[in-house]
């Protein structure tokens, strides 16, 4: 039980220090606080997906990899009768490019360091695309509606910030 409950919860404030810096992302703060505000939840975020993966090899798997692969490829059987346990594979390189990437952005100034606009694209599309597989495709059935409320919340953002810019632009022409 106990196990069971720090599983899900360090893996669900990790997602929401995730979000919250995705959200700041795409609301286009981009203040030395903000910057300093991003680089805090990455980090935390990433440190608590680090006990998420501790908890689940060890409430979960025993420390064992091949145990974990074989789960792994269970659920993808589950949900796409594929027996394929190359997910975890995935993960690890999820969890070590996540690590990676907090290691670059304290070793930069934070408000550089997400300016490397390709690669942070590159980046939140490929942790998104990940993101959203394991909450939505292999998570619990009520995680699908949350998901969809923060992607439609990054959709209103979005439209927020291009309205500014375009706004911005045409004053810019005509002035």
């Amino acid at each position: 039980m106990i196990g069971e409950l720090l599983t899900r919860w360090t893996v669900r404030i990790a997602m929401a220090c995730y979000i919250g810096r995705v959200t700041l992302d795409i609301a286009g703060c981009q203040s030395e606080s903000a910057a300093r505000w991003k680089r805090g939840l990455w980090t935390i975020g990433c440190g608590w997906y680090l006990v998420h993966v501790a908890c689940a090899f060890m409430f979960y798997h025993n420390w064992s990899h091949a145990a974990a692969y074989e789960h792994t490829a269970n659920q993808t059987a589950t949900v796409t009768g594929w027996h394929w346990g190359g997910g975890l594979w995935i993960n690890y390189a999820f969890t070590f490019a996540w690590i990676l990437d907090c290691i670059a952005w304290w070793r930069t100034d934070p408000t550089t360091y997400p300016k490397r606009r390709w690669l942070n694209i590159l980046t939140q599309s490929i942790f998104g695309f990940l993101v959203f597989n394991a909450t939505v495709v292999f998570g619990p059935g009520g995680w699908i509606a949350i998901a969809l409320g923060v992607f439609a919340w990054w959709c209103v953002l979005i439209r927020r910030r291009l309205s500014r810019k375009e706004t911005s632009n045409v004053s810019a022409r005509t002035g």
